[in-house]
């Protein structure tokens, strides 16, 4: 989806600026009628995104060529990288959100996909219903959570992979919410939500 020039040519330009140096370097940003219609960054030789080198590395242990140690330690990078990220962007609107706001979203999430979701898998999901909604009690309290910029689409694919080299990418955020929407302050909490869902996956 498209961002409007100053989202996301901005939010790269910041993190920059605040030393995250575990992205591709920007090389610029090409827009049209004040829209994003490409970015191009420093092309990273031999780069895989995680679905493949993670996948390929959680393979290799099931088949025993790579130890769980060394599957977990990459993990482990990929949480610190989305660490060092929150910290440069905390200073970037912060704000507070509500973590009701974040409970009552995650029902009406919760609902749509029981509606929608057929066959086994629907089966599957609507036996977990009761789960899912105690999982998400701690979220039903009259409690503000710090918040600031996030990532807004942060998964194991967002990780670029070149030998040792690790890099983080597509900073434009959930392609599913509107352009506005995704520059808003939210909780860390829920990039990192994502990431642990997209390893558990």
């Amino acid at each position: 989806g498209f961002l409007m020039a100053a989202g996301l040519e901005q939010l790269l330009e910041y993190l920059e600026h605040q030393g995250f140096r575990h992205m591709p370097a920007l090389v610029g940003v090409e827009t049209r009628h004040d829209m994003v219609v490409a970015i191009a960054t420093r092309y990273l030789p031999g780069a895989q995104d995680g679905w493949d080198w993670y996948v390929d590395e959680i393979d290799a242990h099931l088949r025993g060529e790579r130890s769980l140690d060394d599957v977990l330690g990459w993990a482990r990078r990929m949480a610190t990288v989305t660490a060092e990220l929150h910290t440069c962007l905390k200073g970037l609107g912060r704000s507070s959100v509500s973590a009701r706001a974040y409970h009552a979203h995650a029902l009406r999430s919760l609902v749509e996909a029981v509606r929608t979701v057929e066959g086994d898998e629907g089966a599957s999901l609507r036996g977990l219903v009761g789960r899912v909604e105690a999982a998400l009690e701690p979220l039903h309290v009259d409690r503000l959570l710090p918040a600031h910029r996030v990532h807004g689409d942060l998964h194991v694919g967002q990780f670029l992979r070149s030998g040792d080299v690790l890099l983080l990418t597509d900073f434009d955020g959930d392609p599913l919410a509107d352009p506005v929407e995704r520059r808003l302050p939210q909780s860390p909490m829920k990039d990192l939500a994502a990431l642990l869902q997209s390893l558990d996956h």
